[in-house]
């Protein structure tokens, strides 16, 4: 498979280097029906009401705010939940897709001290969900 590819609202952040090492985390979310289910003899039914991209993205520490809060406007303009395309290396088929997400739930945490008049965040990771109303 070639490099990762990870493009949020038209911004490479993969090409940016501002994705931790390991911090890519793809998964597949299902909503089953109430069809689903196994049956006494052992026979188990599938019926997923819908099927969606999750992807966690960790960015690197030491980004400087401007950085970070360049990251966090990518997903909320102004302070506010919004639909983004994103463009990412699916790792289940290993093809790039674009898909409308949006993010919600994330937290940053800035370190307190300063180097270089910068103040510096420690911890980051945004949560990419799927739109599934519109894929």
């Amino acid at each position: 498979m070639a490099d990762l590819t990870l493009i949020i609202a038209g911004n490479d952040v993969m090409s940016k280097g501002w994705v931790a090492e390991g911090g890519y985390k793809h998964r597949i979310e299902h909503r089953s029906g109430e069809d689903a289910g196994e049956t006494i003899d052992g026979t188990i039914r599938l019926a997923y009401l819908w099927t969606r991209h999750r992807i966690d993205v960790t960015f690197i520490k030491d980004l400087t705010l401007t950085d970070a809060v360049s990251v966090l406007s990518l997903a909320s303009p102004a302070g506010r939940m919004d639909w983004f395309d994103v463009t990412f290396t699916d790792l289940f088929d290993g093809t790039v897709k674009t898909k409308r997400f949006y993010a919600n739930n994330y937290d940053i945490v800035v370190r307190t001290s300063r180097r270089d008049g910068e103040t510096y965040y420690d911890s980051f990771t945004l949560p990419l969900i799927e739109d599934i109303r519109k894929n």
